[in-house]
């Protein structure tokens, strides 16, 4: 399964990421982060799953997504000047994460380069890994380009909780699967957290 890993400091000093120290520093994934003050150094580790994704990969590396951002969420990201990864494809949900509430819009930025490529996008949305199902493919144009700029809505009914996106170039062909190997383009997954609307509004 694929894990996104909080860590908590609990008690300790100073931890070198997500985590407390004391006793020894925890290390984590999500970035740099002090624990509290205490004696014993104890770490919580909380694992939110999801199922591995079905693979996706390519054998040249001229065609390739070199920025993603997303726009107007709860919590934006920009992931940019990435090149290409060998064998075409990169997990980047546990370092890039966009939050939203059901009901909210995301609006997503790509890059491409190396030339005109093509481009879908996917959201998980029943967390079974495989992208395929009615509603998950919520991008795909039949037109060449290096840059574009689209939106989509969190469906209101939502369930708060985690869901992969999973964006995909390609040069020579606008139909484009989920999974599956290409001769070029790229494959790039990132993560969206769903989170629970605030029911007082002003």
């Amino acid at each position: 399964a694929t894990n996104v890993i909080v860590w908590i400091g609990a008690n300790g000093g100073s931890g070198s990421n997500y985590g407390g120290g004391g006793g020894g520093a925890a290390k984590g994934t999500l970035g740099n982060k002090n624990g509290g003050n205490g004696a014993s150094g104890l770490v919580s580790v909380t694992y939110e799953g999801l199922p591995e994704p079905c693979s996706a990969s390519s054998t040249s590396g001229t065609y390739f997504i070199n920025r993603v951002s997303v726009e107007g969420a709860v919590t934006d990201f920009n992931n940019d000047g990435t090149g290409y990864t060998p064998g075409g494809y990169n997990d980047y949900s546990v370092s890039h994460i966009a939050e939203q509430i059901p009901g909210g819009g995301l609006n997503i930025r790509v890059i491409l380069s190396g030339g005109t490529q093509y481009l879908s996008a996917w959201i998980d949305w029943n967390q079974d890994g495989d992208f395929s199902d009615p509603g998950e493919n919520i991008y795909s144009v039949a037109i060449g380009f290096i840059s574009t700029y689209f939106g989509v809505v969190v469906p209101p009914e939502t369930s708060p909780g985690l869901y992969k996106i999973r964006i995909r170039s390609r040069q020579g062909s606008s139909t484009i699967s989920p999974c599956g190997s290409y001769s070029d383009g790229e494959t790039e997954d990132y993560l969206l957290r769903v989170v629970a609307d605030c029911p007082a509004l002003i």
